[in-house]
């Protein structure tokens, strides 16, 4: 008898705690989504992934709006992000940049609401066309690789009187990312780094 009321009393101790935790809930509101797409949420919480980008489901409310609840016991902070099942669909601004991560702090209440209005997928496939543009010109020049360095490409930008004297010879300055130094069409995000026009006013200025 003894061994059955502690087993009751364990259990009904194990339900109590269990209903007072209390839940934090995290609502995102999205651009309407069709019904084939499944928005998922992961963070530094075991319970979110962790950091496993196509884990743990939010429960869909109606096409724009999802939600997750979640246990906050003793966790004051967290940090957390969005995608559609993988990082190359991630949540983004919009100019495709990947959001930072998203921090609930739930100090002041147990809900969360945020806002995403474009998925990096989205972004690259439906945004504007970026014009290339460059002053002076670059050609690329095709590296094959071997067995431990992949191949690439090397671009090599020229002024715009860079043949006007086969005689002359001009110091090089080798920069690293060379798709984000010149060309807005051919960088990561849209913007480049103006190396072009930078180095095109040195030489104008009499500085290089």
């Amino acid at each position: 008898m003894r061994v059955l009321i502690t087993s009751i009393f364990l259990l009904f101790s194990a339900v109590s705690w269990g209903q007072s935790d209390p839940l934090g809930l995290i609502r995102l509101h999205t651009l309407p989504l069709p019904d084939s797409v499944q928005v998922y949420i992961t963070g530094s919480q075991p319970w979110f992934g962790p950091w496993d980008p196509g884990k743990v489901e939010m429960r869909k409310v109606d096409s724009c709006t999802w939600e997750t609840r979640f246990p906050i016991r003793k966790m004051r902070s967290m940090e957390y992000k969005y995608t559609l099942g993988s990082w190359a669909r991630e949540a983004v601004d919009e100019r495709g940049v990947p959001f930072p991560n998203f921090h609930a702090d739930f100090g002041s209440g147990n809900t969360i609401e945020d806002t995403v209005l474009h998925w990096r997928e989205e972004v690259e496939e439906l945004e504007f066309v970026i014009e290339s543009q460059v002053t002076g010109s670059v050609q690329g020049h095709f590296i094959i690789g071997d067995s431990s360095i992949r191949g690439r490409t090397l671009d090599v930008w020229l002024s715009d009187n860079y043949h006007a004297d086969d005689t002359l010879h001009y110091p090089v300055l080798y920069m690293q990312d060379g798709q984000n130094l010149f060309d807005p069409a051919m960088s990561s995000f849209g913007v480049d780094w103006s190396v072009d026009e930078s180095c095109d006013s040195m030489i104008r200025n009499g500085a290089v």
